[in-house]
């Protein structure tokens, strides 16, 4: 099997949950997995990542009920993903991966995710590739609120 390597950092987005503000910010990740030979293969990865926009001072966007509206936290995220990869021994190649997860929060806060990643790739120089991946995090109960997390990161990619 193929070990594969992958860094990005790009733009995410929450969605859900009423009362916060401050919703786009950063995301970065880090993906470490095995794939099978081959050109379609299996893939099994583990991924760490973190989104989110550290804060936006003291000022008060009031809530409907007249209370301040929070920052949207910052998630930290580890995954485990099960997925396809396409044409992993071409110069372009495509990957889709699913997979649970656990969301730890800046303000204290966790949550069980169900996470999706779609990912392209282009060889630059053997073995590396720059990719652009779109990932999600389904959260369905955190502190009350289903939230929906989002990002578009670049990266680079190692594969041996």
């Amino acid at each position: 099997s193929d070990l594969l390597v992958q860094v990005g950092g790009g733009i995410g987005h929450g969605a859900g949950g009423d009362d916060y503000r401050s919703r786009t910010g950063f995301a970065v990740d880090a993906l470490v997995g095995r794939a099978s030979p081959g050109t379609h293969s299996r893939l099994l990865a583990l991924q760490a990542a973190a989104q989110g926009w550290p804060g936006t001072g003291d000022s008060c966007e009031p809530t409907p009920a007249g209370a301040c509206r929070e920052d949207f936290p910052v998630f930290y995220s580890l995954t485990a993903l099960l997925g396809r990869a396409w044409g992993r021994t071409s110069s372009v190649n495509a990957s889709v991966l699913l997979g649970p997860g656990i969301q730890l929060a800046d303000d204290g806060g966790s949550a069980l995710a169900l996470s999706g990643r779609a990912q392209g790739g282009i060889r630059i120089v053997a073995p590396v590739e720059a990719t652009l991946s779109l990932s999600t995090s389904l959260l369905p109960n955190y502190r009350g609120d289903v939230l929906l997390l989002t990002s578009l990161k670049v990266g680079l990619s190692l594969r041996r």
